[in-house]
């Protein structure tokens, strides 16, 4: 049962969540405020970078390096067994081990390539929504050995999650028609320093044959960076990068 400062500590949070207007300082001083709360090893915060698109990007973690959330975007979101909630359009907070028993969870190669290898067990999310529209993931994650994540638990996710909602798509919604500018791009989604190059040829027009000379890489090469910046930014064209990025 929820404590008195767990309230106080719950309202701090929405506090935060409408008044914090630097976004990324919002979500690492909620994970600061949660583990007050609520005991986990691991957090991690995705959001889209666009309305219409499944994809993730802008990541901030808890005792998480952006490599690991990078790597968790580029290869294992798409064997994620929990993906397919993206698409409901509900604004729910589940725990991982009300999807899957435990004798299921260990034997998906998920579990395996990102549980197991992390030692972690469990875990508890939220799939965020607001208005049908997929916003993003918020998730917290228990080493191997600790219990599940309680009712309390739950119930602390379930009360800030339309907060969290609603902060997305206004700030979303504030940016519909404003371009990013380039610097903020390569920032906010990790580009490396041969993708920003890429990046920047895109949005000034070059074709594929005139990057692969300028940069000296092979086609296949050039395939792969474009690749990654799809993934990364969650454009998945050069028609949307171009309307979306401001050229440097």
């Amino acid at each position: 049962m929820l404590k008195v400062n767990d309230w106080m500590l719950i309202n701090s949070i929405t506090l935060k969540i409408h008044e914090v207007d630097d976004f990324n300082k919002m979500r690492a001083e909620m994970f600061q405020l949660l583990a007050s709360m609520i005991d986990f090893d691991t957090a991690t915060f995705y959001v889209i970078p666009c309305f219409g698109t499944y994809e993730l990007s802008n990541p901030i973690g808890y005792n998480c390096t952006l490599e690991e959330m990078m790597t968790y975007i580029n290869i294992y979101k798409d064997i994620d067994y929990s993906k397919n909630l993206v698409y409901t359009g509900k604004n729910i907070a589940y725990r991982e081990s009300s999807i899957l028993s435990d004798e299921e969870r260990r034997n998906t190669e998920y579990y395996k390539a990102v549980y197991l290898a992390n030692n972690f067990h469990y875990s508890l999310h939220i799939n965020i929504s607001y208005q049908g529209k997929f916003l993003g993931i918020v998730s917290i994650f228990r080493r191997l050995g600790k219990s599940d994540f309680s009712d309390d638990d739950l119930l602390i996710f379930d009360i800030i999650k339309d907060h969290l909602a609603f902060r997305i798509y206004r700030d979303l919604s504030n940016k519909e028609g404003i371009k990013c500018s380039f610097n903020e791009c390569v920032k906010n989604n990790n580009l490396t320093s041969k993708e920003s190059e890429v990046l920047k040829f895109i949005l000034f027009g070059k074709t594929n044959e005139e990057m692969c000379t300028t940069l000296c890489i092979s086609h296949n090469t050039l395939k792969k960076h474009i690749l990654n910046i799809y993934k990364k930014t969650g454009y998945n064209s050069r028609v949307i990068l171009m309307k979306e990025i401001n050229k440097p």
